[in-house]
């Protein structure tokens, strides 16, 4: 009598535990309600609007030289530190700004010094976006051009080679030729001489093509900034 009882509980336990483990015939069982890929990805991307008038630290990957360079020629620099909006990371290390020539002038005569402008119109972060902007150079950074400064609009100029300390010291060494000249001619010399050769001198320095060129060097570091705020995507 035993065994019989034990052989029913036994069936009866055991339909119990296929019953937890598949659905009854004919019956589909509801999968497990999971959050689609896209909805997550979606939620952890953020738009950050990095606005204008925001400075950046960049360094020149492009070398440039207003005897060789051209208008359209390519210009990129990197970014040298993150650029931070509300406490996150905007634009990170290593952010490439990409640009172009926009104005060459090589130095001319009358001490007439060289000028160059350069735009820098996208941005390439680390992650592949790519987002169009409006940059222009804004100051010097740590390093410090020979002969070069940044005016008002962002443009690069060559200073003049007039030298008054030049002008006068010709003027002096061309006086004293023309002193030991006179000792040997005698006085009468010296007073054409020093005039005449005072004048030779300052036709020379006004006349020769003294304004210095612009050559701005790969790793020259600049501080841009933005004339138009720019929009990423970040993560997390």
């Amino acid at each position: 009598m035993k065994k019989p009882l034990l052989a029913f509980a036994f069936l009866i336990l055991s339909a119990a535990v296929g019953a937890g483990q598949e659905a009854p015939s004919g019956v589909t069982r509801a999968p497990r309600a999971q959050r689609p890929e896209s909805a997550v990805t979606h939620r952890s991307i953020t738009a950050v609007t990095v606005p204008a008038d925001t400075e950046a630290a960049v360094e020149m990957l492009s070398g440039l030289h207003t005897r060789f360079s051209h208008v359209d020629d390519p210009v990129e620099a990197r970014l040298l530190k993150p650029v931070y909006v509300g406490g996150r990371v905007a634009l990170p290390y290593g952010t490439l700004i990409e640009g172009h020539v926009t104005r060459v002038q090589p130095a001319g005569r009358l001490h007439h010094p060289a000028e160059m402008s350069f735009r820098f119109d996208a941005i390439s972060l680390p992650d592949g976006q790519r987002a169009p902007i409006s940059a222009v150079l804004f100051a010097m950074g740590n390093s410090k051009l020979k002969n070069a400064r940044i005016d008002n609009e962002g443009n690069l100029k060559g200073s003049r080679g007039f030298s008054f300390k030049k002008m006068v010291g010709g003027i002096a060494a061309a006086g004293s030729f023309a002193t030991i000249r006179a000792a040997v001619t005698g006085v009468a010399t010296l007073a054409y001489s020093l005039p005449a050769s005072g004048a030779a001198f300052l036709g020379y320095e006004l006349l020769a093509p003294r304004g210095s060129e612009v050559h701005v060097p790969p790793e020259t570091q600049f501080r841009i900034r933005l004339n138009n705020p720019v929009t990423v995507q970040v993560r997390g």
